[in-house]
């Protein structure tokens, strides 16, 4: 009686091509896995001086002195990049107040950046 050999189930074949590309860390040695979600870099709010909200704010963000980009809504928050390290330059404009700047370290963590959150306090003119 000889017995058929069967072919390993998919997920065997597949599951060591998972662990290399979602391994983090040091040369992804470290065993952690890490998930495919994105962090923040910046969660920004914008008020006035009182630290009443501004609706309808321009945000936006420089990474270490380049290019302005702007920042996404979300609710009566700002979200300054995604997965981006560095020192971020983050400012926010108001039409009747003072615009406001303020640099922001973002550091790398293991598997995501370390989300800040900022609140940038405008004065009006």
């Amino acid at each position: 009686m000889t017995l058929a050999r069967r072919a390993p189930p998919a997920l065997f074949a597949v599951l060591p091509l998972a662990l290399a590309l979602g391994g983090c860390g040091d040369k992804g040695d470290s065993g952690l896995i890490c998930d495919t979600s994105a962090a923040a870099s910046v969660q920004v709010v914008v008020t006035d001086a009182t630290a009443n909200v501004l609706p309808d704010a321009t945000v936006t963000y420089a990474v270490g002195g380049g290019a302005s980009q702007p920042c996404e809504a979300l609710g009566s928050q700002y979200i300054c990049g995604w997965e981006v390290s560095g020192v971020l330059t983050v400012t926010a404009a108001v039409s009747g107040f003072e615009a406001q700047s303020q640099d922001v370290t973002v550091p790398a963590g293991t598997c995501h950046v370390e989300t800040q959150n900022v609140t940038l306090r405008l004065n009006a003119e």
